[in-house]
């Protein structure tokens, strides 16, 4: 039950902010004096105490040292909000958030040391950016340790402390606080107020012994939506690994299960990539689409794209483009709306496009526009979406995120006419495991896909 006044609904939105932003503005402000400072440090000892001096006497590119800081700056942090480090349970986790802060640190350099070498950038010192990024992990560690420290005393003394929800079927007695969690309201599996956004609380604290599996899973889906991590007693089957945390509560070991993970700072990342990728391509791939352009319209007529009602996010109907590849009699000729091998609604230009999966560029405005990813679940038109949702229960469970112009399903070649299950598998799969190296591998093994033309009609 909720104590006595209390309800539900009432400032769930202030609620959350009121731990969620101060914590995560100290963060990000900590970060950057950090790797600013290492900055700092880092030229100082290469060009003032030569240390790590590889050649005397070379000039000195300032200007070309400050990009490249500038992109390592934006790398690291964009890294590190893409392994939750601005999430605030990680404060409780030791020993995991040093581990990614290390995986973020590496991270970027790889992003850096790729965008020296592309943009020919010749004249930073390499020790210097060497001595950059080990004292940049060295700041983040002792910064991070610092932070956790100052906020278990605040907490200790009463103030940070997570508004928190308790399910649980038993009738034990459930403490107003534990550990740094304020038990604001207890309520049993199948009175869980729905949706959890609504609810004025941080954490939902689940006690599942005795819970059927079923109404443990719905309140995983549940907090997912709400962007609400979940700590239970036991572990939790079919969530990423990446999700689960253990860590302990007074004397006890519970699992997090961390909203899915392209939610709040990753989902950021994610599209922070995006909007950089698909812009730069569409730049790259100008004059080929205008060749694209005209060769549609010289063998086929108008219109030279076709657009088509699609779901994405959220359910959300958006209006996709593609270079027109069927005769423009296809939706009334009485023929299938399913595309199908051998369609014989292709056009003679639509045949080569589509083996290529050239037909798919424009699409690339969609991801500009935010109706889609690059790498994602691919969307399909309402009437399929009606139907799939109503024979697959996990088919809606890919409207988490944006659709993409590719997915891990197409790569490993469930695309065009091919089962509906592996589909899901996969693209749910996907949802669960994201990370930015896993789209630029799906992105590599498109490439080489659409070479091959498997299932490409």
């Amino acid at each position: 039950m909720w104590p006595s006044g209390a309800d539900p609904g009432v400032g769930a939105r202030a609620a959350r902010a009121g731990t969620r932003r101060p914590l995560l503005a100290t963060r990000v402000g900590l970060d950057l004096a950090g790797i600013v400072g290492a900055g700092l440090i880092a030229f100082v000892l290469r060009f003032r105490l030569h240390l790590l001096e590889v050649t005397r006497d070379a000039p000195l590119d300032v200007p070309a040292h400050l990009r490249i800081g500038a992109l390592w700056t934006v790398a690291l942090l964009v890294s590190m909000a893409s392994h939750r480090l601005y999430d605030e349970d990680t404060l409780a986790e030791g020993g995991g958030e040093l581990s990614r802060v290390r995986r973020a640190v590496f991270e970027a350099i790889a992003v850096t040391s790729v965008a020296v070498f592309l943009l020919r950038i010749a004249t930073v010192s390499r020790g210097w950016f060497a001595l950059l990024g080990a004292l940049s992990l060295g700041f983040l560690w002792l910064e991070r340790l610092a932070l956790r420290a100052a906020v278990a005393r605040l907490r200790a003394g009463g103030r940070l402390r997570r508004p928190t929800l308790v399910v649980t079927a038993r009738d034990d007695d459930v403490p107003p606080s534990i550990g740094e969690f304020d038990v604001v309201g207890r309520v049993p599996p199948e009175a869980v107020p729905l949706p959890l956004s609504r609810v004025p609380v941080e954490v939902l604290l689940v006690d599942d012994r005795g819970m059927a599996e079923a109404d443990l899973w719905r309140l995983v889906l549940a907090a997912g939506d709400a962007r609400l991590p979940v700590y239970v007693w036991s572990p939790v089957r079919g969530v990423a690994r990446d999700r689960l945390t253990m860590r302990e509560l007074e004397g006890r070991t519970i699992v997090r299960v961390s909203p899915p993970t392209l939610a709040g700072a990753r989902g950021i990342a994610k599209r922070a990539f995006d909007v950089a990728v698909a812009a730069g391509l569409l730049v790259i791939l100008a004059l080929p689409m205008a060749g694209i352009t005209l060769a549609v319209l010289v063998t086929s007529g108008r219109p030279v794209l076709h657009r088509q009602q699609r779901v994405g996010r959220g359910g959300r109907v958006f209006t996709m483009w593609k270079f027109r590849t069927m005769r423009t009699d296809a939706e009334t000729a009485g023929l299938p709306g399913w595309t199908v091998r051998d369609d014989p609604r292709r056009t003679g230009i639509g045949t080569v496009l589509r083996r290529l999966s050239l037909d798919e560029l424009p699409q690339l405005w969609n991801v500009l526009r935010g109706d889609m990813s690059l790498v994602g679940p691919r969307p399909e038109r309402p009437l399929f979406v009606a139907r799939f949702n109503q024979d697959h229960a996990w088919y809606r469970y890919r409207h988490r995120i944006r659709p993409g112009i590719t997915g891990l399903a197409q790569v490993r070649g469930h695309r065009g006419d091919t089962a509906l299950e592996p589909r899901i598998e996969a693209d749910n799969w996907y949802i669960e495991h994201w990370s930015l190296s896993l789209d630029l591998k799906i992105l590599a093994r498109t490439v080489a896909a659409v070479l091959r033309g498997q299932n490409a009609y």
